[in-house]
């Protein structure tokens, strides 16, 4: 199978998952990924380092809610 072929098949499956997304979730998600990040999975135990990458998974969650947030406003109003 070709690159072309396989990163066609990828954005196609992503497509078809893509998150609902409302403002709230845009502004919920990357507070509770720190939390279960933070306290759940025992990054707490790591001290800066645990805080660090909790926080970038967090910055994560967040770019990748807003992003589909925003790509969802503009198909509207398409």
């Amino acid at each position: 199978m070709e690159l072309s072929q396989t990163v066609n098949k990828i954005i196609n499956k992503s497509k078809r998952n893509q998150r609902q997304s409302s403002f709230f979730t845009v502004l919920n998600n990357p507070a509770a990924t720190f939390l279960r990040s933070y306290l759940l999975k025992f990054n707490i135990l790591e001290g800066t380092k645990g805080f660090v990458n909790s926080v970038i998974k967090s910055l994560e969650s967040f770019v990748i809610m807003g992003d589909a947030y925003i790509s969802r406003r503009r198909m509207k109003q398409l």
